[in-house]
């Protein structure tokens, strides 16, 4: 930062000194007639008023070299000049011009500016050799003028590399642009504070080549890769920054592949989420259901390593022997000290008058099992006191947040209060006293779900207003301490109701895998009136917002689709499962949507499958356990063989096409006033029967949905495997980030612990898993596609050329590729 104010300040002031006394600007003019810009005679001095050269001043002498329309020179030597301005200066503006260097090392002492006076424009053309520039290379600047960076091969060093270099004198119609085009080569940037500077008015487009600066710079990086300032294959690709604690450098390249999307909602059902991240895992801890038996009264535990993928772990605590709380676990919050876990959450005893009350559990564990240390940990003045958080700032002082419930004239309001813990982190130091209350329109009676950031010195206090069936939104409000004073930001809400997104609240904030992006992930309700919530996830970032503190803006409520998190390990798509081992391999089943079990028995080749009270018709939301993979690109066949002895209506086992649980199609085996067959689509919540047949196949059926199409499918079932009956003809239907899976319900049947068995999963490509490029044969062009991503390895994204998907490009898929060639 020290080295770009000095150089601001150098540029103001000599854009403010006589032209006489320091400079001695010189244009390249080709007068000799040859293309040798060494030679003195191609080149010749502005003259000042006095039609002189100007003298040396102040013992500096600057070569300052303003092309002429069209082509500048070419450097095919070693050359030092002390300053450089192509395409015009503030004086002297000219527009066309370019600068090219084929070889030879060109340096510049002090700064290369390239487009600076308003409306000129020039072009660096660098096809060898280097290029040295001991301050910045600025790419565009200040009075709106524009430039152009062409690297395809050689190398450049400098301090500091700017697109668009914007310092406020720009005119009013700004026509000022930076565009850096890496085809191929080298860019050092050697400053480890800011180096790299772009902004709305520039890009930086990589094809190849590596752009290299010193110091870790992975969080600005990926800033700019997000505002679509830094792109590779002109946006087409993707922008793979990593950094090398070795050399203390990161790095920037381009890969032709995607990174992998995720769409809201995530594949968990709960509420009142915290997540904690340990190690190179996070554990997301939610509030209890009365909906599923296996966490109806504790705390149910998440893991995942990229914050899209949910695996259930169980419960961290659990109503029983031991434990304070008998019911309504509510909105955890884990921290961790010296290898301990503290869990705060709040809970409801009878012999207490069922009244909120805040417990802390610990363990050696993200886990559990949690054991209460104290329980309840005070006894607030009011009703109940729920939502709890814990905020550690950086003097390594503990504050407890939670909102209190207080009872005026029979309306229940929700205010925050806090207090400092003792160090023990079990106890409240001081008497907890009112942080905020309701005082905006949106929150009606209720402040709740309190939670803490600290940002620039500032701390943030985050919380949802409203209830959580009504008009649930997450609003946020600022203090210099811990305590407060609060002053709630004008903006509020922040997140609130936005198409298909109901009710968002009951937050947390975290950081994706290489902290490079932030995330806020909230719960928000399946269906408005529907008491079943599920999870969502939305960047966000601190933005500035005047003299006031930076105010925190979402990128949210989103429901389309959007890269997953920085430092994601990618997804594998789906493979197929016999079921032949001796338990459910979690790695590949790692989205089950609404799952509550942890152990899901296989049986001699079987997977065992319990029917879950509950639907997903239309608005319903309450099935469980429903078995999913990330769906390949382009046409497939899933196929599978179950055995369910349906006795009584709408049990059923289905295979299924899958976006959630509002947009799916199914092909089933059920009991509709007898043995059905059927083939349903829902969209956006409305349900199609597309076909009904009777069942004359009997308890166990192979079905079967093949993608057709872009958006078209057919559903199939059969007795052997082989012959196979069509059932409802060609479906159309529109899915973002499918997924393809299977499940069992027993819906309204009272014959609770019917199992469905299914004896295998099966996927394959309509096409060969070579034919990378989807054109319908293995060629020379899938070769090259392949050879492309085998030097280009990145397990961050999903490579098109790693057949086997092992999150490299290597010998093994070179050998599909061979197999398949020659079949």
């Amino acid at each position: 930062m020290k080295s770009k104010l000095i150089t601001i300040l150098c540029l103001t002031l000599i854009s403010n000194i006589s032209l006489a006394e320091y400079f001695s600007p010189c244009r390249w003019t080709n007068a000799s007639g040859d293309q040798n810009y060494h030679n003195s005679l191609n080149w010749i001095a502005d003259l000042d008023s006095s039609n002189t050269v100007p003298a040396n001043g102040g013992g500096f002498e600057y070569d300052t070299y303003v092309e002429y329309n069209g082509a500048g020179p070419i450097s095919t030597q070693d050359t030092t000049v002390n300053v450089v301005h192509i395409g015009g200066w503030e004086l002297n503006p000219t527009h066309n011009c370019e600068f090219s260097i084929d070889d030879g090392n060109f340096t510049v002492i002090w700064w290369f500016v390239v487009g600076e006076a308003y409306d000129s424009n020039g072009t660096i053309n660098i096809a060898g050799g280097s290029l040295y520039v001991g301050t910045d290379l600025m790419i565009g600047a200040h009075h709106g003028g524009g430039g152009t960076l062409n690297l395809h091969s050689g190398s450049i060093n400098t301090n500091n590399l700017f697109g668009a270099f914007l310092d406020g004198n720009q005119p009013a119609e700004d026509k000022s642009y930076g565009i850096i085009n890496l085809y191929g080569g080298t860019i050092e940037i050697r400053n480890p504070n800011g180096g790299l500077f772009l902004n709305s008015h520039s890009s930086l487009n990589i094809t190849k080549g590596i752009l290299a600066q010193t110091g870790d710079h992975r969080k600005s990086f990926t800033e700019m890769t997000n505002n679509n300032w830094i792109k590779a294959y002109d946006g087409n690709g993707t922008v793979i920054v990593n950094y090398d604690e070795a050399s203390d450098k990161t790095t920037l390249r381009a890969s032709r592949n995607k990174y992998q999307n995720y769409t809201n909602p995530l594949d968990v059902k709960t509420a009142d989420v915290f997540v904690l991240k340990h190690s190179d895992t996070y554990y997301l801890y939610g509030t209890s259901s009365n909906e599923y038996d296996d966490y109806s009264d504790g705390i149910p535990i998440w893991s995942s390593k990229n914050l899209v993928n949910w695996t259930y772990k169980g419960c961290a605590i659990k109503a029983g022997a031991g434990v304070w709380g008998q019911k309504w676990f509510w909105g955890p919050h884990v921290i961790e000290k010296n290898g301990t876990f503290y869990l705060y959450y709040n809970a409801y005893n009878e012999d207490d008058g069922l009244k909120g009350r805040i417990c802390v559990a610990t363990s050696t564990s993200p886990t559990g099992v949690f054991t209460d240390v104290a329980a309840p940990m005070f006894t607030p003045p009011t009703i109940d006191a729920i939502d709890p958080s814990v905020f550690i700032d950086d003097d390594g002082k503990a504050y407890l947040y939670y909102a209190n419930v207080v009872n005026d004239g029979g309306s229940h309001e929700h205010q925050i209060y806090a207090a400092q813990m003792n160090t023990n982190l079990t106890s409240l130091k001081y008497t907890p006293f009112k942080m905020i209350e309701p005082s905006a329109s949106w929150e009606s009676n209720i402040n709740e779900a309190p939670l803490v950031l600290k940002h620039n010195d500032t701390y943030y206090l985050t919380y949802s207003g409203n209830g959580y069936l009504d008009n649930y939104g997450v609003g946020y409000a600022t203090a210099q301490t811990p305590l407060g004073p609060w002053t709630k930001y004008s903006g509020n809400p922040i997140l609130e109701e936005s198409g298909a997104t109901i009710c968002p609240g009951g937050q947390c904030f975290v950081d994706s895998p290489d902290g490079c992006e932030s995330f806020i992930i909230y719960h928000r309700l399946i269906h408005r009136g529907v008491n079943y919530r599920d999870l969502a996830m939305d960047r966000y970032s601190f933005e500035s917002n005047g003299s006031a503190p930076d105010k925190i803006v979402i990128a949210g409520a989103s429901t389309i689709p959007q890269k997953y998190p920085s430092g994601s390990n990618f997804t594998k798509t789906a493979t197929s499962d016999e079921f032949n081992g001796t338990s459910l391999d979690f790695d590949r089943w790692n989205s089950i949507w609404s799952q509550s079990r942890t152990n899901y028995p296989l049986s001699v080749g079987w997977l065992n499958l319990q029917l879950s009270r509950g639907d997903i018709w239309q608005e319903n939301a309450d099935a469980e356990n429903i078995f999913l993979q990330l769906a390949p690109e382009g046409n497939f066949i899933i196929t599978t063989r179950v055995n369910l002895a349906a006795r009584e209506n709408f049990e059923q086992a289905f295979l299924t096409i899958w976006q959630d649980s509002d947009n799916y199609i199914s092909v089933k085996k059920a009991y509709i006033d007898g043995q059905r067959f059927t083939a349903t689509k829902e969209t956006q919540s409305i349900y199609q029967d597309i076909s009904v047949h009777t069942n004359h196949i009997g308890d166990v059926a192979y079905l079967k949905i093949e993608k057709t199409g872009v958006n078209t499918y057919r559903c199939y079932y059969g007795s052997n495997g082989t012959n196979w009956t069509n059932i409802g003809g060609t479906i159309t239907a529109n899915f973002n980030e499918m997924k393809v899976g299977f499940g069992a319900t027993l819906v309204y049947s009272s014959r609770i612990g019917t199992n469905a068995a299914f004896d295998f999963f099966r996927i394959q490509r309509d096409s060969p898993l070579a034919d990378v490029n989807d054109e319908g044969n293995v060629d020379l062009i899938d070769f090259g596609i392949i050879d492309y991503d085998y030097n280009s390895s990145d397990s961050t994204i999903k490579l098109t050329g790693d057949l086997n998907e092992n999150g490299i490009c290597n010998i093994a898929d070179l050998l599909i590729l061979s197999q398949e060639w020659l079949n």
